[in-house]
Order: C-alpha cells, then sequence, then structure tokens
C-alpha cells in the first residue's frame, strides 16, 4: 500500500527557529554548500536566520526540505512507527520518499 501525503504549506521561519541548534555543531564538519550556509546563519539570531531563509526562492527551501527528510528519513520512519505503537496501531513502514 502507498499512502501519499500532499503539503501545502510549510512554515519555513518556524523550521528555522526550531532546527538550527540542535544541528549547528553537526553541519560545522559537513561539506557542501547547503550545510556551510545553515551553518553560518546557526550562529545569527533566530530573527535574522529565519529573514535571511525567507528571502531564498521557493524551489530552494522545498530542495533543501526534501535533502534534509531524505537524508533523516530512517530516523523520521522510527519516529512514526513509536508514535503508533504508543497510540495502539501496527504500523511498519519500508520507505519515505519526498520528492519537490
Amino acid at each position: 500500500m502507498e499512502i501519499r501525503i500532499v503539503v501545502d504549506e510549510i512554515n519555513y521561519g518556524e523550521i528555522v527557529e526550531k532546527c538550527i541548534p540542535l544541528v549547528r555543531d553537526k553541519l560545522k564538519e559537513k561539506e557542501g554548500t547547503f550545510p556551510k550556509f545553515i551553518s553560518g546563519i546557526a550562529n545569527l539570531p533566530p530573527s535574522m536566520a529565519v529573514a535571511m531563509i525567507e528571502k531564498l526562492p521557493q524551489e530552494t527551501k522545498d530542495e533543501a526540505v526534501a535533502l534534509l527528510i531524505n537524508k533523516n528519513k530512517d530516523k523520521l520512519i522510527e519516529k512514526a512507527e513509536e508514535y503508533a505503537k504508543k497510540n495502539d496501531i501496527t504500523l511498519k513502514i519500508s520507505d519515505l520518499i519526498v520528492e519537490k
């Protein structure tokens, strides 16, 4: 069975405010343009970081979210299955694929 979730809106500012402190140290060690960009804005006050993210083109923001979800899909699957189990629902997710 395949279940598809269509997302109409994501508040990127909220994601930045909540996630940057969590990934700041990990991103300093990573290679590539996106990790370096996020690491650079992670040291800014949250309001400035949000303002920078909001100015990015929508396609860039969507690509970033797809990249982050796809890179962390095992953790996301695990969390979804744990949530289901806590609510007495049997759920086994074989894959999580995000396309922009």
